[in-house]
């Protein structure tokens, strides 16, 4: 009986030790076998795209001859039945017209004639909400009031709005219309807006009410800016409608807040400003500051008593300076900078660095929030403050920066004067023509030079593509490591990156969402 027992043992370990076997091997996809049903399709993939459009992608089967697609809600395999169907003799296809936020099953199998069909290889995604508001113009934004627009028919039963919990109902003319205005804002103030149909989202829009001109100062094109700042009381509002205004090398003595009355138009201010003995604070919304090469950057600490408790750039072109683009040389102190939505671009490299805070002078935080840096920039960030610092940098793209060949160029990111104490965040951006191959100064355009970066680091979803010196084997920080602070991905296409279009081309790079939004 026992030698009876051992064979059962032995044949069971068998069986399982082939099951194992099975199970580890690395085997091929099987793609060609001789048999009445055809293989079905392996490797589906399923991209969202446009929100609420599914590209499929799939490996070619030998034999098949075309491709039946179904879009269900529920397994096939448990009877449900195919939303739509479609046929292509092509390994890609892409289903449109979906609903917005809802999970549907892809099936994909393989057909040819005198051969049964193979058996649906599945696949489950959930759509985006959808995107059929338009983004809101000038002309249908006010103080208190916006007019929001999507395509004329679509069916919709509310618009919510917040801040604020304002909630609108969708008229029949507004649906026929495409259109509806809500009054009620708060001028100055950014508002994010749902169409609604039931419970599902068909468009989500951001906008910023126009400023109340109330108290503010008006200034028109033609007006004396220079004159207008030296009358200005303290914290005061100033409103530029549009035209451009000289300002040369200003010193502020007063806290104040100048805006761009409209995005899309944004006046032009030609100078720079510095700061001595005294305390301000300074906040630029939708302008565009040109140096002219003439300016050496756009603000300036000059006095060892000079305190930026805050410095504000919103929404704001910044382009042509001599050297930075804001400049502390050992003396002074800035709170908290925050640079949101802005292209600042043409820093010249020759004879300074991008934000250069040299050691003696004082920071508490950078925030950088969805821009974009273009040419020039020696080392992009020397922060040599030596007291404890929070920087970051979010959603940002940098293009053809820290290219300089020379010994000062430090690569993009410097903080070694500071302790682990400090931060350094960088999160989602996306980094193209850093450094140059093969430079003498072999740090120029690393991510950070050997030594030079003593906070304490956090790196997430960052990419590259075409920054030959990024990880320099003898004088970059990450030479060893450095798949966790940035990832190599493929050429992004940029749509004309010389004249400073860098809308990406390439969907590949897109799929990534990471750097500037405006470009993907």
């Amino acid at each position: 009986m026992r030698k009876y027992i051992i064979a059962a043992l032995a044949f069971a370990t068998i069986l399982a030790g082939g099951l194992t076997f099975t199970a580890c091997d690395d085997v091929d996809d099987v793609k060609d076998l001789t048999l009445d049903r055809l293989l079905s399709p392996t490797n589906v993939t399923a991209f969202i795209r446009n929100k609420t459009n599914v590209e499929l992608k799939w490996d070619a089967i030998n034999g098949a001859t075309s491709y039946t697609i179904g879009v269900f809600q529920g397994n096939p395999n448990d009877g449900a039945s195919a939303l739509i169907t479609e046929s292509t003799e092509d390994v890609t296809y892409t289903i449109t017209g979906l609903e917005g936020e809802t999970e549907y099953t892809f099936g994909v199998k393989s057909v040819a004639e005198g051969k049964n069909d193979s058996k649906w290889s599945l696949i489950t995604r959930s759509t985006d909400a959808e995107q059929i508001f338009y983004d809101v113009s000038d002309d249908d934004l006010q103080a208190t009031s916006v007019t929001l627009r999507w395509p004329a028919g679509e069916t919709a039963t509310t618009i919510v709005i917040t801040p604020g919990e304002i909630t609108h109902s969708v008229t029949t003319d507004e649906i026929t219309a495409g259109a509806a205005t809500i009054s009620g804002l708060v001028s100055e103030t950014t508002y994010t807006a749902k169409l609604m149909n039931g419970e599902k989202t068909r468009g989500t829009v951001t906008f910023k009410t126009l400023i109340d001109f109330g108290d503010a100062t008006v200034v028109q094109e033609g007006d004396n800016l220079v004159d207008i700042l030296d009358n200005a009381a303290e914290n005061a509002a100033i409103v530029l409608v549009s035209g451009t205004f000289d300002l040369g090398e200003y010193a502020l003595t007063k806290s104040v807040n100048i805006s761009g009355y409209k995005s899309s138009d944004k006046p032009t201010i030609n100078g720079r400003f510095t700061v001595g003995a005294t305390t301000i604070s300074l906040s630029l919304t939708n302008l565009i500051v040109d140096g002219l090469y003439e300016q050496d950057n756009l603000l300036e600490l000059k006095d060892a008593n000079a305190n930026v408790s805050n410095l504000n750039i919103i929404g704001c072109e910044i382009r042509n300076t001599n050297k930075h683009l804001i400049y502390a040389n050992k003396i002074g102190k800035f709170g908290n900078i925050t640079i949101d939505n802005c292209i600042i671009e043409n820093v010249k490299d020759s004879e300074g660095d991008g934000i250069d805070l040299r050691e003696g002078s004082e920071l508490t935080s950078l925030v950088v929030n969805k821009s974009t840096f273009r040419n020039g920039f020696r080392t992009f960030l020397r922060c040599q403050v030596t007291n404890t610092a929070t920087v970051s940098f979010n959603e940002c793209t940098f293009y053809n920066v820290c290219t300089l060949d020379n010994s000062n160029n430090s690569g993009l990111f410097q903080m070694d004067k500071t302790t682990a104490s400090s931060q350094l965040s960088v999160k989602k951006c996306f980094f193209y023509g850093v450094g140059i191959e093969n430079p003498q100064n072999t740090a120029s355009g690393v991510w950070a030079k050997k030594g030079k970066m003593k906070a304490t680091c956090s790196y997430i979803q960052n990419y590259y593509y075409n920054c030959p010196n990024l990880w320099n084997t003898s004088n970059s920080q990450y030479a060893d490591a450095h798949d966790d602070v940035a990832m190599e991905t493929v050429d992004p296409q940029f749509i004309d990156a010389a004249s400073g279009n860098l809308t990406i081309g390439n969907q590949t790079v897109k799929d990534l969402a990471v750097g500037d939004p405006r470009w993907y």
